[in-house]
């Protein structure tokens, strides 16, 4: 993997990074996405938080919580 940020991203044409696909956000859509579509094509994530999938918790609709809601 590599990190980039907006300060070090590529200024010269030589610099650039050739892609196929860009993919924004590094959350658990934007990974599957990736996962997916990497084995056919060049592929680039970007993410604005320090680690992927970041914002992601242990929340889940399969679990019962008594109380919560009407």
């Amino acid at each position: 993997m590599v990190r980039a940020s907006l300060s070090n991203l590529a200024t010269s044409s030589e610099d650039r990074i050739m892609t196929d696909v860009v993919i924004i956000g590094g959350g658990i859509a934007g990974m599957s996405a990736c996962a997916q579509l990497a084995p056919y094509v060049k592929v680039v994530l970007l993410e604005a938080e320090p680690d992927l999938c970041y914002h992601s918790s242990g929340r889940s609709a399969a679990t019962y919580i008594e109380d919560y809601g009407n």
